[in-house]
């Protein structure tokens, strides 16, 4: 058997062409030879980019076809289907004082798995609050940019990693 046409579906964030980009790395495409091996690392990459909660590859009618081309349609579940996500955090801690976090964070940018996680954390000493002197115990902003493998592998890198960009100030 050889695949046959590919049909994606499930992915409303996440481009066409970052599927795709992967099961042609897995040499899953039209008139290829449809074998185990090739169907497992398809269905491994698309898992390893970590854009989705479920992946499954359907074969249609495989009970009936013997030979020629089997149709397929690859069936995603999004892991991020929000654009911008916003978290927030109030506590007391003895090295803090009362702190307050904001960690607004951007996944799956314009559908590509670049990601941007940020926080604000803001922690004073409540007593200093009650006279008016307001002392900051903490003050601290820190961002983590992602970028997928996929990126990596457009500028020929040999190893194609997940490169991390982390900053922070504190």
């Amino acid at each position: 058997l050889k695949v046959g046409k590919i049909v994606l579906r499930g992915n409303f964030r996440t481009r066409d062409s970052i599927i795709r980009n992967e099961l042609l790395q897995a040499n899953f495409r039209e008139g290829q030879p449809l074998t185990s091996g090739t169907l497992a690392e398809a269905t491994r990459r698309l898992r390893n980019t970590g854009l989705f909660e479920t992946t499954n590859v359907q074969l249609l009618d495989i009970d009936k076809t013997t030979a020629g081309s089997l149709n397929i349609v690859v069936e995603v579940t999004e892991r991020y289907d929000y654009p911008l996500g916003l978290e927030a955090n109030l506590g007391y801690s003895s090295f803090n004082g009362v702190f307050v976090s904001l960690l607004p964070s951007i996944k799956n940018w314009f559908g590509t798995g670049i990601s941007l996680d940020t926080q604000a954390t803001v922690g004073f000493d409540p007593s200093d609050a009650i006279d008016g002197n307001l002392t900051f115990k903490q003050l601290s902003f820190d961002a983590t940019l992602r970028i997928p493998q996929w990126i990596s592998r457009r500028w020929h890198i040999p190893l194609q990693p997940l490169i991390e960009i982390n900053g922070f100030i504190r």
